[in-house]
């Protein structure tokens, strides 16, 4: 390598080795020092010396997502960069899910399936909850449209994922709103003995709430679904009691100071525990607000 080349890649070096520091910098900023907004700053200078690097790519939008930034704001900075998007699953996830909440459904369900992501352990429950998203978004899309038919079949794809998707069969989230749609089709079309038969599936699970465990689950609604296939098997009391539960659940879990253990992790945004208290109660007033909506409909 002549001289000129060496300097060129010593430069190269340099930002790079320059980039990661940045890239820890903005991990520390983030997880000790509790300060997203320097953390953003840090990682975006590490995105501006590495501009090819997907994994500072990913790390800033993760931040973004921790945060609750506007799904536009991070659609725009993530196709400033769409060629990097395929080399990583999370990153690949990320954008499909953005896509979906800007209205990009289409797109977003043909990125989804014409990917096939590797086996994660930790990233299942997400892939499975946007593939379920998406499904059901097409679904009522096209009940309002007085596509019944097809609208039971999208629901049906819900309750078994395709390879492409890298699932564990066992990792399944509740197919309760998905029984019960069918049921509200098929009683629709006046098939009452069909209804019922799904019906009885939607109202199948656990009667019991469970707590958000961190800041990346996906909270269930199967109570809410299994509430209002009760009230549609007849079981009244039942059905007013699980909407009065998701209430009373709710209240009680609402949290004033912060719960939890910082993480240590020194190369992964990890969540923190005033993170942890608004998610913690962004889900029990999600909760309390699908008791009280229960209700009303369980009533009418």
């Amino acid at each position: 390598m002549d001289n000129e080349a060496m300097d060129s890649f010593d430069e190269i070096r340099g930002k790079s080795d320059l980039a990661e520091a940045f890239r820890k910098i903005s991990v520390e900023l983030y997880n000790k020092e509790h300060n997203p907004a320097k953390a953003l700053e840090a990682i975006n200078q590490a995105c501006a010396l590495d501009p090819e690097n997907s994994r500072y790519i990913y790390d800033r939008d993760r931040i973004l997502e921790n945060v609750g930034a506007d799904p536009l704001v991070r659609l725009s900075m993530l196709e400033e960069k769409k060629e990097l998007i395929d080399e990583r699953d999370d990153l690949s996830l990320n954008y499909i899910s953005v896509l979906s909440r800007n209205g990009r459904e289409e797109e977003a369900l043909d990125r989804l399936m014409g990917r096939n992501f590797h086996l994660d352990e930790e990233l299942q429950p997400k892939i499975i909850a946007v593939y379920k998203e998406l499904l059901f978004a097409f679904a009522l899309r096209e009940i309002k449209e007085g596509n019944k038919d097809r609208a039971a079949v999208l629901c049906e794809l819900t309750f078994t994922y395709p390879d492409c998707l890298g699932v564990n069969k066992g990792k399944a989230l509740p197919d309760n709103k998905g029984w019960y749609l069918i049921g509200e089709i098929k009683k629709d079309e006046g098939k009452d003995e069909e209804a019922e038969e799904a019906y009885k599936k939607a109202a199948e699970g656990p009667l019991e709430p469970e707590l958000l465990k961190s800041v990346s689950d996906y909270p269930s609604d199967s109570l809410y679904w299994i509430g209002l296939a009760k009230a549609r098997l007849g079981q009244q009391k039942e059905a007013l009691d699980i909407m009065r539960k998701l209430m009373d659940f709710g209240s009680a879990n609402m949290k004033e100071e912060t719960f939890g253990e910082d993480k240590e992790e020194e190369l992964l945004y990890e969540t923190y525990r005033d993170e942890l208290v608004t998610k913690n109660n962004e889900y029990c007033r999600m909760l309390i607000s699908l008791g009280v909506k229960g209700l009303g409909e369980v009533n009418r």
